[in-house]
Parts: C-alpha cells; sequence; structure tokens
C-alpha cells in the first residue's frame, strides 16, 4: 500500500474499512458513539493476537434477526465474532474467540474502546464526569491514560460517563474484566471496561458477555440497569 500521509499511529492502515459499530443517540444532542469489539486480543505467551485496523481483512458485517453482527477471520490464527443486539436503554454485546491456531493462548484478554469524540454531550477531557465501578464502589477515572488493573478473575466492572447538561448517561461493562482506563485526548476520547477471555486451548471457542447502556439518570441508574441485565440472571437449561 502507498503512503498518503502520515499516520497518527504508524502502524495502523492509513485507508481501511471501518472496524467500528456506531450508536446514534439523541440526548440532549445527537451523540455517535463509536465501538471497538475489540480494539485488540492478546495472550500472555503470544503478546497481540489482532488488532483489526491494522488487519489487510475487512470485518464482514451482517443483520441477524435480532442483532448486527461483525465477524474477523485470519485463516490459522483467528476467528473473532461479535454481536450487537439492541433492546431498551441498552445494547447487549457478545464477544465469541476461537483459537484456529496451534498453540494454546494463555491468560487471553480484549481491549474494548468506546469512542466518544463524536457524542457531544459525553465529551468529558477533564474527567469531572468519568467513573467507574467494581467491588461495590465508585471511583473517579483520573486524568490522562489510567489503566486500572483488576487481577482478581469474574469481576464484573462498569465505566459510565454522565451527560452536562446533566440527565443522561452512557456506559460499558462486562462480566469479567481485567482493565478499566481511556484516553482524555480530543482527538482520541475514549473509555475503556476491557474483559477478561481465560486461556483458549488450539481449537477452542469461547464467548464473553457484556453490555452497552443508554439512559436517561446517572450512574447510579446505569449501575443498576447493569446488576438487574440479563448477564447477571441464572441462565435457563438449554439456552
Amino acid at each position: 500500500m502507498k503512503e498518503p500521509f502520515t499516520r497518527g499511529f504508524p502502524k495502523d492502515l492509513p485507508v481501511r474499512p471501518s472496524t467500528s459499530v456506531q450508536f446514534d443517540w439523541l440526548a440532549h444532542r445527537r451523540n455517535l458513539f463509536d465501538l471497538r469489539l475489540p480494539e485488540t486480543l492478546l495472550s500472555k505467551n503470544s503478546g497481540i493476537l489482532t488488532m483489526p485496523i491494522r488487519e489487510r481483512r475487512s470485518l464482514d458485517w451482517t443483520w441477524r434477526t435480532e442483532h448486527l453482527e461483525s465477524r474477523l477471520i485470519v485463516e490459522g490464527r483467528l476467528c473473532i465474532t461479535a454481536h450487537f443486539r439492541p433492546e431498551e436503554g441498552c445494547v447487549y454485546l457478545s464477544l465469541f474467540v476461537d483459537n484456529l491456531g496451534k498453540i494454546d493462548w494463555q491468560e487471553t484478554k480484549a481491549v474494548v474502546c468506546l469512542r466518544l469524540i463524536s457524542a457531544p454531550d459525553f465529551v468529558d477531557p477533564q474527567r469531572k464526569r468519568t467513573f467507574w465501578w467494581t467491588e461495590g464502589r465508585w471511583s473517579e477515572l483520573a486524568i490522562g491514560f489510567p489503566k486500572i488493573g483488576i487481577s482478581r478473575p469474574d469481576q464484573p466492572a462498569l465505566i459510565a460517563v454522565e451527560s452536562e447538561p446533566a440527565g443522561f448517561v452512557s456506559a460499558m461493562g462486562w462480566q469479567d474484566v481485567w482493565n478499566v482506563g481511556g484516553n482524555d485526548m480530543l482527538h482520541n476520547l475514549c473509555v475503556h471496561t476491557d474483559p477478561r477471555v481465560g486461556t483458549l486451548g488450539a481449537g477452542q471457542s469461547k464467548k464473553i458477555e457484556g453490555m452497552l447502556i443508554f439512559e436517561e439518570g446517572d450512574r447510579h441508574r446505569a449501575l443498576e440497569k447493569f446488576l438487574e441485565s440479563e448477564l447477571f440472571q441464572p441462565k435457563i437449561s438449554g439456552q
């Protein structure tokens, strides 16, 4: 590929198809959220397994009966499928990871990025309205590019951004999170709750689940919706 201009990130492709799904929400104003699911997939023993923005393969997008689906296949290495299922005030997220290689992946993790650049009600570079929750308590997200590791397995976490003016909240949470963070630079403003996939043997597959919340209210309303969601309800046999 020729170099048409200097890239912001030298390893990223300068011209590429979309690797994000977009959510169009009218709160006080029209807000466009972009979600990269995943932004990166990595493991302890193999390092970065893929970053879709650096792959010369495009994601395949398909509308199913109840959800939008994206799929990335790298022959002999991996298949990543994401489902986005809209419900009232939220979008349920499912990520299916298939190890198509011959090497086990130890401590596999996903990086999931919710970009807020085009969501004016939720632009918060000073981090006065951005909070994260885990283990029963809320904390403010620090300015900069914080990475808050969560070592305890099976630990859900939620990150929430309240609107300005007040009255609405956007949030993202997963059932088992290894990192919470974000980027406060205006050109790359985003928040993260990054889910744990776990060890994935050669030929094995795994599904992880989370959700986005777009609601009236504040972070406490987002947490209530998160904890009352189907993510934490007992599974019925056969589902």
